[in-house]
């Protein structure tokens, strides 16, 4: 498989823009047990978000720990577990919908600091400061996916270049590039989104049930709504539940199968996804790596979901 390399908390806070605003997390972590602290157990919070029970920051940062690749535990450094977890309960606390997301949902597709096998970086400060207000604006989680699969490519000049993966593949390998194949771009996006608090993870395939066979990645993002999870192919917004892959040959997949299946990431066994500590996420790059656990939503494209209008989510 290609080297995995990893970028220090100290090293990705010097990459990031020096304009005022959010960088590194730490300090955060203080600020928030301050808030716990208080008589009334209150922490900052947009006024219309309805009340609800957030994971501590120990708890979250004991839950990433727990779950993380072996070879993650041998290179991150706790300041960069720190500073992931202290931006992502920030930025929950920042958006109307942020207390909608559960637990379990903010915990798996949130929290997170990585989706595949792509370097490790330090990209919530940079993506919240570019990105928070535009997210803060949506009515909902899907509002602000939609809002950004729609307008981050152009913000940051990404296009979309076939043949890129494995070389191109993290946030900030991306940027550099200014381009990157669909893993990248998904990859991209999920980042974005986990950065200003939507729940998202990367789906794909590792072969199509085709003659022409090939691989695909795109994006699949939770709706705090409609309590569901919404697909879309990065840097091709057109609508949820659309795509140039579906419904062929998506529909042409085979459920439980590592080679024509569709599976999307997760962090963690527990909790009330179908999620089998035994199944992985197969990656067609790098056929011998099973360290990303992953489910099988293969049933759920052979289903038919209807398709939204193009207008859901404030993006026509």
């Amino acid at each position: 498989s290609p080297p995995r390399h990893t970028l220090s908390s100290a090293a990705a806070d010097r990459s990031l823009p020096q304009a005022p605003g959010w960088r590194g997390g730490r300090g955060l972590l203080s600020a928030r047990a301050q808030a716990h602290s208080r008589p009334d157990g209150a922490h900052p919070r947009a006024a219309s978000a309805p009340p609800g029970p957030d994971p501590s920051a120990q708890e979250c940062v004991a839950f990433i720990t727990k779950w993380m690749p072996q070879r993650d535990r041998e290179v991150l450094t706790q300041g960069f577990v720190d500073d992931h977890v202290a931006l992502a309960l920030a930025a929950r606390a920042r958006t109307p919908w942020g207390a909608d997301v559960p637990r379990d949902v903010f915990m798996n597709y949130v929290l997170p600091y990585a989706s595949l096998i792509e370097k490790r970086e330090s990209w919530r400060g940079m993506f919240m400061n570019a990105l928070m207000d535009l997210a803060a604006s949506a009515s909902s989680s899907a509002d602000a996916g939609a809002l950004l699969n729609d307008r981050i490519w152009d913000m940051f000049g990404i296009k979309y270049s076939a043949g890129q993966t494995p070389q191109t593949m993290s946030v900030y390998e991306t940027l550099a590039a200014k381009n990157a194949s669909c893993t990248g771009l998904s990859i991209f996006l999920v980042s974005a989104c986990r950065a200003v608090g939507v729940p998202a993870r990367v789906v794909g395939t590792p072969e199509w049930n085709t003659p022409e066979g090939g691989n695909h990645n795109w994006v699949e993002v939770y709706d705090t709504e409609k309590d569901t999870w919404l697909f879309t192919g990065a840097a091709e917004w057109g609508g949820w539940d659309r795509g140039w892959f579906f419904p062929q040959p998506a529909k042409k997949q085979v459920p439980h199968d590592l080679k024509h299946g569709i599976y999307a990431t997760a962090w963690s066994p527990p909790g009330p996804f179908p999620v089998n500590p035994e199944v992985y996420v197969p990656i067609s790059w790098a056929p011998e790596d099973r360290s990303v656990r992953g489910v099988d939503v293969t049933s759920r494209y052979l289903e038919e979901p209807p398709p939204t209008p193009p207008g859901f989510g404030g993006v026509s």
